[in-house]
């Protein structure tokens, strides 16, 4: 029998729920007795998590996340720091990431998703670390990279938060693409000829800059974002490689270089590094022309 199929029955859906969750819990019980065992939960979780909510109807998920706790916790209950605070949160990450999957989403919405949800979950395990321990793990975070007396560490927090959430689910989805490919699962591909990725980066980093007057911490949460779809954006430019595009890029990174200089001192206090955004703008313009460019192109077989 194919143990990796779609799963129909009941008794089939609670088996894989069953297999799937006493695997999780003696990584749970590795996790509490190596000293690196959080490297497990942090990348082979999302994984087996993904796999449930690929193979299993999606009602019996809940399921699935209420049985791996429980047995996680029960197995590793004399230290379940690691239990609360890496494996538990994958569960419902790596169930997002498998539905978006199943769901042919593509990789880039996948990532930014499922990073969103991790980065929700990361900020609330500094709230619950405080309640169970009484630690606060911002301040002691930003101390021992020796920022703890710096007045603008506080307000860039969170955005060191949503780059730690975004590289962990990055550096999982690509142990997810090798792992899951071999298994027959195909990853949704790229929808290129759509041009979303200049358009969501132009849009989330004029929220960025218009937080700036209002609240510059989550004006920084958003430059996150912008940041993240600009690169997407960017690397457009070397699909069909088009001097104009490139044009528009050197003069647009121009006239952002001049704005950044012109206008740091102006900005509200501690909001100047949001016009860094300014350069990833001019990444959103020249991609989203060379994509009005590629469709023109196509559309028009004469044009070279």
């Amino acid at each position: 029998m194919n143990f990796f199929r779609k799963r129909s029955t009941p008794v089939e859906n609670l088996t894989l729920i069953a297999i799937v969750a006493g695997i999780d819990g003696l990584f749970s019980l590795f996790s509490a007795l190596l000293p690196l065992g959080a490297l497990f939960l942090m990348f082979v979780i999302p994984l087996l998590s993904a796999l449930v909510a690929i193979f299993c109807k999606k009602g019996y998920y809940p399921v699935y996340i209420f049985v791996a706790a429980g047995v996680s916790l029960a197995v590793s209950a004399w230290e379940i720091t690691n239990t609360i605070f890496y494996l538990i949160p994958s569960l419902f990450t790596g169930g997002l990431y498998g539905i978006l999957i199943d769901r042919k989403v593509p990789s880039s919405i996948n990532i930014f998703v499922t990073s969103l949800l991790q980065f929700l979950l990361f900020i609330a395990s500094l709230f619950l670390i405080k309640a169970i321990y009484g630690v606060d793990m911002e301040v002691a975070l930003l101390t021992f990279v020796n920022k703890g007396e710096s007045p603008s560490a506080p307000i860039v927090f969170p955005l060191f938060g949503y780059a730690y959430a975004l590289a962990q689910v990055t550096l999982a989805h690509l142990f997810a693409i090798i792992s899951l490919t071999h298994l027959g699962i195909e990853m949704p591909e790229e929808r290129n000829n759509i041009p979303m990725y200049p358009l969501f980066g132009f849009f989330f980093i004029a929220v960025a800059l218009g937080f700036s007057f209002l609240s510059p911490t989550v004006g920084y949460v958003f430059l996150g974002f912008g940041i993240y779809w600009s690169i997407f954006a960017f690397s457009r430019l070397f699909d069909g490689v088009s001097i104009v595009s490139w044009i528009a890029f050197g003069i647009c990174a121009f006239i952002a270089l001049i704005l950044f200089a012109a206008l740091y001192r102006k900005m509200p206090e501690y909001c100047g590094l949001l016009l860094i955004g300014l350069g990833f703008l001019a990444a959103d313009i020249s991609s989203f022309l060379h994509c009005l460019l590629l469709r023109k192109k196509r559309s028009d077989p004469t044009m070279k």
